[in-house]
């Protein structure tokens, strides 16, 4: 492991889908109890995650964490137990047109997220892997002319084949200039209201808890949390994260599906138990 001056940090931020969870999209009961050792040991854990509320609020209850939670690619922060809206921010309803009318010329599923629900274009794989790893059912949108889609929309997602989004999101970013977008898994990309980003929402937290970036250990995967990764005064990335996050960190652990966050932090701890810290 690479020389870190453990003293200094108060917060952990963690991504959950290819960092802190498994490739079978859970967080293991190990990563649960070094999330809760970290707690206990006066460390905030923060989680930072596209996925909706309730499987995030999960983990935190299983850790027992006490910090907000970042959460729809932080368009939404929310305090437990009683989830408290500490901040939404609702993507405009012109780029939800405009997402939906994409979508269908490039072949995608499109998803959008209401603070309580995710709707689809389409029932199937994608809408399968939403609804398992947001703990949640997913309702088809009606396609009827004149339909009016949910509201409001925090976030909306493109999602495919790894194959196909590859081959399509450089046009997707290119259309969607006008809000924050970027890869957030090998199949899908996300989109969020300009003034929208993990990164933006993590510092609003830590103006909350009275923490400077610096005090900060973030790990992440996806091109969604290259932003808290610059902002950290320590960048992790698992080692089978996208090459972006990969060249930004300061540390690369091991595989996510391995659980190398959850080693990460038990070795942090053990080395503050060793100093006496």
């Amino acid at each position: 492991m690479a020389v870190v001056e453990r003293e200094r940090f108060r917060v952990l931020a963690l991504d959950v889908d290819g960092t802190l969870a498994g490739g079978d999209g859970r967080v293991s009961q190990r990563a649960i109890s070094a999330l809760g050792r970290a707690e206990q040991a006066g460390l905030r854990v923060v989680i930072v995650t596209g996925r909706a509320v309730p499987t995030p609020l999960a983990v935190w209850q299983a850790a027992g964490l006490s910090a907000p939670l970042i959460t729809c690619g932080g368009a939404l922060t929310v305090q437990p137990p009683g989830l408290e809206i500490l901040d939404v921010r609702v993507l405009p309803e012109h780029v939800v047109i405009d997402a939906l009318a994409l979508g269908t010329h490039l072949g995608l599923v499109v998803s959008l997220w209401t603070p309580t629900a995710i709707w689809v274009t389409e029932l199937g794989p994608i809408a399968d892997l939403l609804s398992a790893i947001n703990g949640m059912q997913v309702a088809e949108l009606d396609r009827l002319p004149g339909a009016v889609p949910p509201t409001p929309v925090l976030k909306a997602m493109f999602g495919g084949e790894p194959g196909r989004v590859d081959r399509v999101e450089a046009d997707l970013l290119a259309e969607l200039s006008v809000a924050t977008a970027s890869r957030s898994m090998r199949e899908f990309v996300e989109v969020t209201a300009a003034n929208v980003s993990k990164e933006r929402a993590l510092e609003a937290v830590l103006e909350r808890l009275g923490v400077v970036p610096g005090q900060v250990i973030a790990a992440g995967d996806a091109d969604n949390d290259l932003g808290m990764l610059r902002l950290a005064g320590l960048a992790i990335a698992p080692g089978d994260a996208m090459p972006g996050p990969r060249a930004e960190a300061d540390l690369v652990v091991g595989p996510h599906d391995a659980d190398g966050i959850a080693e990460f932090i038990e070795d942090f701890l053990d080395d503050l138990i060793r100093q006496g810290k």
